[in-house]
């Protein structure tokens, strides 16, 4: 079980593929099952790295309790690199992890060839999505009104009947299988303290930055973003929410695919 602790937190992380490094950072407290429907056709042109959070509840990896900051996280994925002896990577970001990105693109601006980002249209958290976010945190829900709720904020309406499949995976394998309760406190405390937005002009790389039309936060926010970021390509989808990496994976391989074919060495 490949278990790096370089950046000072134990943390898993699996490679496929050969070719041209991508690296893949999860979302909020995830494990890199978020990407599963992305990583065989990735692996076909890449090495892909594709690694958990600190915490994930993976069986056999160690706790890895808080506080730390987004920018903090940002050890944990260079540690991985390091380790694999990967100077320079495309960074494929998920919501969470997209946060954790923006830090990787700022501060170790060498390592970063060019970085996507799904899911995350915050250079920094708005009080009032904060204020949101904490109270729904504290709010107890049953299982059903969870499930309802995530389904909600995160996949189309149709998504379970289209998607027995998938839906079945999430289910199971994500929603299913949850980190443990102060890694979730510790990531929730990390993204609301996020502001990055000072900093994003610093960023050298290409950046494409990914919203679905359905995903309301991040689809509204996402233009000051990409506004922030000197090279920044912005793409709201339509018809699609938080989690369009998984439901419409398809789709999102292709659009992820070509944007980092157009800029990888030797491509």
């Amino acid at each position: 079980m490949p278990i790096s602790e370089r950046g000072g937190r134990p943390v898993y992380y699996e490679e496929h593929g050969t070719g041209f490094p991508v690296l893949m950072i999860t979302g909020m407290a995830a494990t890199m099952d978020w990407f599963h429907y992305n990583i065989p056709a990735f692996a076909e042109r890449y090495r892909v790295v594709a690694q958990d959070l600190p915490g994930s509840n993976r069986e056999g990896v160690p706790a890895a309790p808080g506080p730390y900051s987004t920018r903090e996280l940002v050890a944990d994925s260079i540690g991985i690199l390091d380790e694999l002896g990967i100077e320079r990577a495309h960074v494929v970001a998920l919501s969470f992890g997209g946060m954790i990105a923006q830090w990787l693109a700022i501060d170790h601006p060498e390592r970063v060839e060019r970085l996507s980002i799904v899911g995350n249209g915050l250079g920094r958290m708005p009080k009032e999505i904060a204020e949101a976010a904490a109270g729904a945190a504290a709010a107890e829900q049953s299982e059903e009104d969870m499930v309802r709720i995530v389904r909600q904020m995160t996949f189309s309406e149709d998504f379970p009947e289209r998607q027995p499949q998938r839906w079945a995976f999430f289910l199971r394998e994500i929603h299913g299988k949850p980190a443990r309760p102060q890694t979730q406190q510790a990531q929730l405390e990390a993204s609301l303290r996020h502001d990055a937005m000072d900093r994003l002009a610093e960023v050298r790389a290409e950046v494409q930055l990914l919203a679905g039309e359905l995903d309301t936060v991040n689809a509204r926010y996402a233009p000051e973003l990409a506004a922030a970021i000197p090279h920044c390509e912005l793409n709201v989808l339509p018809g699609m929410n938080h989690g369009l990496n998984l439901e419409f994976a398809e789709t999102y391989n292709d659009i992820v695919l070509r944007f980092l074919g157009s800029g990888s060495p030797g491509e």
